[in-house]
């Protein structure tokens, strides 16, 4: 018996935890979502949605989130901070979060072990916790200024420009039917969305538009027609059969088998999930390996 209601209060207690936990992020909240794996990006809460929260991420792109693949907007207090807690922490270089793991303080900045493998410094400022939170440490942090809570509770407000963008993107035509991964050496290498955005190891690093035309780190670099045939600055190198072959300069250099194999040199290189691609969605796949994958050799 006693047993048993130990139980029921734990059940009580954790119920307590996650209602406490869920009513935090009412609509306007200001977050960091979770918009591929390991890739976080600033947003706020628009409301609830079927698997948790529909994110607004600040660029105009939105996207349902669970609770795990959200992360409140709150600058932590030092008794927070713990050697080992989960963590988004910026990275310098490109005025990122990412996620990583706390490591020591030294001189006023905290050291962050983060999960692909790089080491970095971040001040308090530039720290956000992961984990959830209980209500003792949300009460223990310190109270946000008046300005504080207006910018989190208020909706941004888009300049003309930038609605025009968020109107031209909302009506673009999607590139894809299904977001599409690939896989090397059992690792997610790389992922493309409906949009035509794509990540390489978690890096938003390119694009692939409905009208065939490659961006590599915002510059054009070149374009995969309708009919497959591969251009790199106006030029044509290669293409794409409906068959999945791929030619590079004349030579089959590889191809995409119908079950998601990718074979380049006569070996297999990795696969594509999920399998049985249509026609565009080879050109896309195609495209990937030829601009984006150095180790092709292909020297475009």
């Amino acid at each position: 018996m006693k047993k048993t209601l130990l139980v029921v209060i734990c059940l009580i207690l954790f119920s307590v935890f996650v209602v406490s936990a869920e009513a935090r992020l009412s609509e306007g909240t200001t977050v960091f979502a979770e918009w591929s794996s390991g890739s976080w990006y600033h947003g706020r809460v628009a409301g609830r949605c079927g698997a948790g929260y529909t994110i607004l991420y600040d660029d105009g792109d939105s996207k349902c989130c669970s609770r795990a693949e959200i992360v409140l907007d709150v600058i932590p207090n030092d008794s927070q901070l713990r050697h080992g807690v989960k963590v988004l922490a910026l990275w310098p270089g490109n005025e990122r979060y990412y996620p990583g793991t706390l490591g020591a303080l030294r001189g006023g900045k905290y050291e962050i072990s983060y999960d692909d493998g790089d080491r970095g410094e971040c001040t308090i400022s530039q720290i956000r916790l992961v984990e959830l939170q209980t209500d003792s440490e949300i009460a223990a942090s310190p109270a946000p200024t008046e300005a504080v809570r207006q910018k989190q509770t208020a909706p941004p407000v888009a300049t003309p420009a930038r609605q025009q963008q968020i109107a031209q993107a909302q009506a673009a035509e999607p590139v894809l039917r299904r977001t599409l991964k690939i896989w090397q050496g059992g690792s997610s290498w790389a992922e493309i969305i409906e949009s035509g955005r794509l990540w390489i190891e978690g890096s938003g690093i390119g694009e692939i538009e409905a009208d065939g035309d490659v961006y590599v780190e915002g510059s054009r670099e070149g374009e995969i027609e309708s009919d497959g045939d591969i251009y790199v600055n106006g030029s044509h190198r290669g293409e794409i059969e409906a068959n999945g072959k791929i030619w590079w300069d004349g030579s089959n250099v590889g191809s995409i088998e119908s079950d998601g194999r990718i074979w380049m040199g006569g070996y297999t290189w990795g696969e594509v999930e999920p399998a049985g691609l249509d026609y565009s969605e080879l050109r896309v796949v195609a495209g990937i390996i030829i601009f984006f994958s150095e180790s092709f050799g292909l020297n475009y």
